[in-house]
């Protein structure tokens, strides 16, 4: 397999695997009634042809159904090695409380990707 083309597969193949989203009630003392928690979290499967792929996050999204975009907070802007996160290991990218309503999309950007 070409290397632009094992390129195409790890980047669609880290899309798809970014992960876990979580949204709660607003159970938690500190979150408003009119409100939910959503955490974003990625994690990959090891992979035998890429040692490394550092992937920077720059951006975290939602998209509730009536387009507004909501901006989440956390570890964005960073750059981790998706290749580690096995075996149960995650990373946070964005927890925060969020307004009540439906969603339809989680954006993430990529601003950069180096893969070894």
């Amino acid at each position: 397999m070409t290397r632009s083309l094992r390129f195409l597969t790890f980047i669609s193949a880290a899309v798809l695997l970014i992960g876990t989203v979580a949204c709660t009630g607003s159970d938690s003392p500190t979150t408003p009634a009119n409100q939910g928690q959503l955490r974003v979290v990625v994690h990959d499967d090891p992979s035998q042809q890429i040692a490394e792929a550092h992937v920077t996050f720059s951006s975290v999204q939602a998209r509730m159904t009536d387009g507004t975009l909501v901006d989440l907070t956390g570890a964005v802007p960073t750059t981790i090695d998706i290749l580690t996160l096995t075996g149960g290991t995650t990373f946070e990218l964005a927890a925060d409380a969020v307004p009540a309503g439906d969603y339809d999309a989680l954006i993430l950007t990529i601003s950069a990707v180096s893969l070894k």
